[in-house]
């Protein structure tokens, strides 16, 4: 299992830049970064919603990660 935190409703990757690539490496997948921007989105657009859900790995584009159980 990976390390993530819940931001907004989704779960984050939780680690640096060497363990995200690590983890790819290892699992392969489908990585998304989305942007502050894509919240609206997300509630809008059920595909892209889909999409965002169903990553293999999502990492924060900002600082966003500083955020902790914020939901929306």
């Amino acid at each position: 299992m990976i390390p993530t935190r819940r931001i907004l409703g989704l779960r984050f990757f939780n680690g640096d830049v060497d363990e995200a690539v690590a983890f790819m490496h290892r699992h392969g997948g489908y990585v998304v970064a989305p942007s502050g921007t894509c919240f609206t989105r997300l509630r809008e657009d059920e595909p892209y919603r889909g999409a965002i859900l169903s990553a293999d790995l999502a990492i924060a584009d900002s600082g966003l990660h500083a955020a902790e159980d914020i939901h929306f």
